[in-house]
């Protein structure tokens, strides 16, 4: 076949480009599964236009759609299956400040939180510092009141039926020392509401039951100096209001001996002078400063009002008396008792 003095196999690409596809060859041949479509936003090639002319519907139609952003689910979706779920967060190990917070709000540890060895130790030791603190505390005010008014109202009946029987103490028999703890007087002082079973002995045990009588005095009622101590705060605080008192003031006491009154004549903080000695007197003290860590301490003096009763040589001197029975001395024995209560709650804790 000739095409211009040019044979169909030798055209030129011009003319070849001119005269279309060559109807022997197709696509009629390829496999479907050898055919992809095209992409989403694939732009179909627009149709020939003779020059100066332009295809129907203008070339706008043949123009590749701009792409549409990618939402962030799409985004994360797309991630996730390339690269796989993102890693877990690596648990933060609690600290002391952790469990204790977690522990006052009344919730429970967070599983993730694996403590360390020594927070473990840290935690379990300011716990059980907190519980000693609190327990102490509770004990020195809400339990101590109540085992003071059961103390309390034991000695009472015991007072009234020695008194009746004749039995009560008034002073050491035969140079034998009353026994630590016995009721030997009741104390009331209208002024401040105070109506107090005396107990004998003043060291911190006998003071939590009441108030107490020193050892190296005269009982009450008696020739000479009968001191009195007395709690401002924990365990009932019977002299919590002892500051209160003024001039005037009366003090009564019963004893096996019989009523005595007195009647106060001054108070006394440290460097305030003694008023002069009388033939009887009574002398209450109780603390000074912080309610649970005292400092120094008030003195009450109160001279007798009427004849006083004969008097027994004490059973200790001031130089004899244990320093135990002193003001703002404690026990000895007590300290070892909590530091080993608390040896036991960090073992516990720790174990």
């Amino acid at each position: 076949m000739k095409l211009g003095g040019l044979s169909a196999g030798k055209l030129t690409p011009k003319r070849r480009a001119a005269a279309g596809p060559d109807p022997q060859v197709t696509y009629a041949g390829v496999a479907a599964s050898q055919q992809s479509p095209p992409p989403a936003n694939y732009a179909q090639p627009a149709p020939y236009a003779p020059p100066g002319q332009y295809p129907a519907g203008g070339y706008d139609l043949y123009r590749p759609q701009p792409a549409q952003a990618a939402s962030p689910e799409q985004m994360r979706a797309e991630i996730h299956q390339l690269v796989g779920p993102p890693p877990r967060p690596r648990p933060r190990r609690v600290g002391p400040s952790d469990r204790l917070r977690h522990w006052l709000m009344g919730q429970s540890t967070p599983r993730d939180f694996e403590p360390t060895p020594s927070e473990a130790l840290t935690s379990a030791v300011l716990l059980t510092l907190a519980a000693l603190l609190f327990g102490l505390f509770a004990q020195m005010t809400v339990i101590g009141t109540l085992q003071h008014n059961r103390d309390q109202q034991v000695a009472y009946d015991d007072l009234r039926l020695s008194i009746a029987e004749g039995t009560t103490p008034v002073g050491p028999v035969e140079g034998a020392a009353v026994a630590k703890g016995a009721p030997i007087a009741r104390l009331t002082i209208p002024a401040i509401g105070v109506k107090e079973v005396v107990l004998e002995g003043t060291t911190a045990g006998v003071l939590r039951s009441g108030i107490g009588h020193r050892r190296d005095t005269v009982f009450p009622g008696q020739v000479g100096t009968s001191i009195l101590m007395g709690r401002r705060m924990t365990y009932g605080g019977p002299f919590s209001k002892l500051g209160s008192l003024s001039a005037g003031n009366e003090i009564l006491v019963q004893t096996g001996q019989g009523s005595a009154t007195y009647r106060v004549v001054a108070l006394r903080e440290p460097g305030d002078n003694t008023p002069p000695v009388s033939t009887a007197r009574l002398t209450l003290i109780t603390t000074l400063g912080s309610r649970l860590a005292p400092s120094d301490v008030l003195r009450v003096d109160a001279d007798l009002v009427g004849t006083a009763f004969a008097a027994a040589i004490p059973a200790f001197t001031a130089a004899s008396l244990p320093r135990s029975e002193y003001e703002l001395k404690g026990e000895p024995d007590a300290m070892g008792g909590v530091v080993g209560w608390g040896l036991l709650l960090v073992a516990a804790a720790v174990g």
